[in-house]
């Protein structure tokens, strides 16, 4: 008998997902550019937008109840094992059940944001004047309405995503952002935190209308609800501890909130713009990745095909490592320059050197994150939400511990280098469990993808700094363009260096991405990038 063919079909689908999703991930992460351009354009880093970004703190927990940003980890899943099955109309009722249930939780805990808003807002974002205070409770009312449109619309793209189906999903943040730009730009400093405020409500409904029609278009468009179907119980009987580990991650946000706003004016600006900076890598590679190999994992472990999950584990795995390493050694290398070059010459120098300063501690943490976020989607492709929460947790009161210990030492740079620690025990322990969860990582290959990474990103970083470093300072002294063009000079020359010592290690870790450029490449050079798959 011939062995399947399900592996490379598998790696091939989960290449193009990922391609797509990170095609819009860029324009989306162009957008979010834009975003933060435009709110330091208006507001500056003195503290006034203070409140609108505290604001998010309480509709985040509403979007965390209801399970919103964890509905895709179980419905896809479901869905997609549906449809492996040919149970189209079931998976049309499923869906209908979980619009029906997510409207009726997203009607209680929004009377209780709409009552509470103002005892809220003191508990979550004490840390505030309490002028302050009361524009978030106000603002953190519109964004509800965001809220519930992007919960709303995360079981739409869910249903999208169960069919391999990506396109929609990649816009979403391009809209998203563009309503926020819009709102800051109508509102000028003027209205103060209202304007992006209305403008995120506004584009997150942009956002909703889109997904739905794709959804009602589709051939999983809503049907009758069916509440006695076991299928639902077992979602939410697995959504269960995702709720929990979800709602203590924007406890501990609201906690990081709240500690940055006790250490000055403007810090919880600063300390938003850096993390929103880490999103923009976190964005492209490793969220692309893991939404696009959640339904292939799914599916094969549906079929009991677990050869073909290990084989998906280690490739997107290994890229993740792969790609995030040397970003992370460059970006920290030229974080200053990046900064500068984001917000311009719309902040002073000494704010520009403290959002740099904490970018750099975060992106320590860069690598794991990277793993988590794929790691994660492997349990829940494999039905599994208890192990990754457990993880989640441990690690979450690792940052909670230390950044209450170093904050008031160090101020806000202790809750930057809180997040890399906690995020790496988070990641080491999915590893060591998907290692010991019917083996579907090898330890000993993770460990050999990790130290070439690590080698390799820091040789590349070398390089690149003995290339910039007679140049650097006199270009960032002679403004913010020069700055960025010798920082992108040292990034592209780390870059290709990674990339030769990688072909000449010939790793296999890189061919997901070698495969897709391989076809415009030369011919010579397309045999160099595919090396490692000849070789092997």
């Amino acid at each position: 008998m011939k062995p399947r063919r399900a592996v490379p079909v598998a790696r091939s689908s989960t290449a193009r997902s990922s391609s797509i999703l990170a095609a819009g991930a860029l324009a989306s992460r162009i957008a979010g550019w834009a975003r933060i351009t435009v709110l330091i354009a208006v507001f500056g880093a003195t503290g006034t937008l203070d409140p609108f970004l505290a604001a998010f703190r309480i509709p985040d927990i509403v979007f965390a109840l209801v399970a919103a940003g964890s509905i895709a980890t179980v419905l896809v899943p479901q869905l997609s094992t549906l449809l492996e099955r040919g149970e189209r109309r079931r998976a049309q009722r499923l869906v209908g059940s979980v619009f029906v249930t997510m409207l009726l939780l997203l009607g209680l805990f929004s009377l209780v944001v709409i009552i509470g808003a103002s005892a809220l807002s003191g508990l979550l974002v004490g840390g505030l004047p309490s002028a302050q205070q009361r524009e978030a409770a106000d603002l953190s009312v519109i964004l509800l309405v965001a809220t519930i449109a992007l919960a709303l619309s995360a079981i739409c793209t869910s249903a999208a995503a169960a069919r391999s189906q990506f396109g929609v999903t990649a816009i979403t943040g391009l809209v998203y952002s563009a309503g926020t730009i819009a709102g800051a730009l109508i509102g000028g400093r003027a209205a103060g935190g209202y304007g992006p405020a209305i403008g995120t409500a506004a584009g997150a409904i942009a956002v909703l209308v889109i997904t739905g029609v794709v959804l009602m278009r589709s051939d999983l468009r809503p049907a009758r609800p069916n509440f006695r179907d076991p299928l639902l119980r077992d979602a939410l009987r697995s959504l269960l501890p995702r709720v929990g580990s979800v709602v203590l991650v924007q406890l501990l946000l609201a906690y990081l909130i709240l500690l940055a706003g006790t250490t000055g004016p403007g810090a919880i600006t600063i300390w938003s713009y850096a993390f929103t900076l880490l999103q923009v890598p976190l964005a492209l590679v490793t969220s692309s990745i893991g939404i696009a190999i959640l339904p292939k994992v799914a599916a094969q472990a549906a079929r009991g095909n677990f050869a073909v999950v290990r084989t998906l584990a280690v490739a997107s795995i290994g890229a993740v490592i792969w790609m995030m390493a040397p970003i992370a050694t460059l970006g920290a290398l030229f974080s200053y320059d990046a900064v500068r070059l984001v917000v311009g010459g719309n902040i002073d120098n000494a704010s520009a050197v403290a959002t740099a300063d904490l970018l750099r501690l975060l992106l320590i943490g860069l690598v794991a994150h990277g793993v988590i976020s794929v790691a994660v989607r492997l349990f829940y492709g494999l039905r599994d939400t208890v192990r990754p929460t457990l993880a989640e947790l441990g690690g979450n009161i690792v940052i909670f511990a230390l950044a209450t210990l170093w904050v008031p030492l160090v101020g806000v740079t202790g809750i930057a280098t809180s997040l890399p620690l906690g995020t790496w025990i988070e990641a080491v322990v999915l590893l060591a469990l998907l290692v010991a969860h019917r083996q579907i990582l090898n330890a000993a290959t993770v460990v050999g993808i990790a130290l070439f990474a690590v080698i390799a990103a820091l040789v590349s970083a070398g390089l690149a700094t003995a290339i910039t470093s007679p140049l650097l300072e006199g270009a960032r002294l002679s403004g913010v363009v020069p700055g960025a063009a010798v920082a992108t000079l040292g990034t592209v020359v780390g870059l290709a260096a990674y990339v030769a010592l990688t072909i000449l290690a010939r790793r296999r870790e890189a061919l997901p991405l070698f495969r897709r450029i391989a076809p415009l490449a030369p011919k010579g050079l397309r045999a160099l990038l595919l090396r490692a798959e000849v070789s092997a």
